[in-house]
């Protein structure tokens, strides 16, 4: 198996499904889900990855890191976790972001930074929305 497929199914078990439960609910054959599980497939497309995410009730990290070991266990190792293609090329600034960051030589301790500040961005947004309600 692949670490992808290993998280998979670890998750598959954890929230008590059978392969071809799971296969059933995200609509695709149990061979084909069986293959992805144990690395003789790629994966699965953005949406498969979504229904999986929604049929497990994934919690925001294990959805990432579902969508990050899928990515990672593609051939092509330039591929972007599913789940943030669409905001990459709904969002033209982000592109922008990283072409900056790149000429700056920004390091992994700069992008720490950045995501503490996104974080506490988050907190002060849904403060607001907890206020205004």
């Amino acid at each position: 198996m692949n670490d992808f497929g290993n998280y998979l199914k670890e998750l598959r078990l954890k929230y008590g499904f059978s392969s071809r439960a799971l296969a059933k609910e995200i609509g695709v054959s149990a061979v084909y889900y069986c293959n992805v599980e144990n690395g003789k497939q790629t994966g699965f497309a953005a949406e498969k990855m979504e229904k999986i995410a929604e049929a497990l009730h994934l919690s925001e990290d294990e959805k990432y890191r579902l969508y990050d070991l899928s990515a990672a266990g593609r051939e092509r190792k330039e591929t972007i976790p599913a789940d943030c293609v669409q905001y990459l090329l709904e969002n033209k600034y982000i592109i922008e972001i990283i072409r900056k960051s790149q000429s700056a030589q920004a390091t992994e301790r700069d992008w720490a930074v950045l995501n503490r500040y996104l974080d506490e961005m988050g907190k002060l947004t849904k403060k607001r929305e907890g206020e205004q309600q």
